[in-house]
C-alpha cells in the first residue's frame, strides 16, 4: 500500500486527523505526510478544515486526478 493510500485509509476510518496524527498512523515522518497531502488536496481527495485537520472528500465531490485512485 502506498503512502497516499495509507493516508486516505486512515482518514476514511477516523474522518478527521491532523498531519501529525496521520504521521503517527502511517509510520511516515511528518514532512513526508505533508508532502503527500498537498497533491491529495489539489486532486480533491481530502479537504483541510480548521487548523491542520484533514478530512476525506466523498467520491462524488472529487476532482479527477489519475495518479490517485
Amino acid at each position: 500500500m502506498t503512502l497516499p493510500d495509507k493516508i486516505l485509509s486512515a482518514l476514511r476510518v477516523a474522518q478527521r486527523l491532523s498531519s501529525r496524527e496521520l504521521s503517527q498512523q502511517t509510520g511516515a515522518s511528518w514532512s513526508t505526510v505533508k508532502r503527500h497531502l498537498e497533491p491529495l488536496l489539489t486532486a480533491g481527495y481530502v479537504v483541510r478544515e480548521q487548523r491542520r485537520a484533514y478530512n476525506p472528500l466523498p467520491a462524488e465531490q472529487r476532482i479527477s486526478y489519475p495518479h490517485y485512485k
